[in-house]
């Protein structure tokens, strides 16, 4: 399957749970723990060699680790919904959502 139908099919799907543990990179400074969070794909760009993903997120959710996977601390991650290796090259976050629209999955 094309990751452009991939795409379109999670999109279609809306909010996907996943479950994240404590990233490596905090783990020094955060509780490990397992904590629930959700990502929405809501846009995309194939740019060749490079592809732009937009996502929307609960608050909270560490977004490297849902792309990537972080050796299995997120799951599913974009990565493995997908079928191929992901990684998070540059991070803009567009906007936040107000607590009351984060809701749970």
């Amino acid at each position: 399957m094309l990751l452009n139908e991939r795409l379109e099919e999670l999109s279609a799907q809306g909010r996907l749970a996943v479950i994240q543990s404590t990233p490596a990179r905090v783990a020094h400074r955060r509780a490990k723990k397992d904590r629930e969070r959700w990502i929405e794909v809501t846009g995309w760009e194939d740019e060749g060699d490079t592809w732009t993903v937009s996502l929307c997120s609960a608050h909270g959710t560490y977004i490297k680790e849902a792309v990537s996977g972080e050796e299995g601390r997120t799951r599913p991650s974009l990565s493995e919904l997908l079928g191929v290796s992901c990684t998070c090259v540059e991070l803009d976050v567009l906007s936040i959502l107000p607590p009351e629209a984060d809701g749970s999955v």
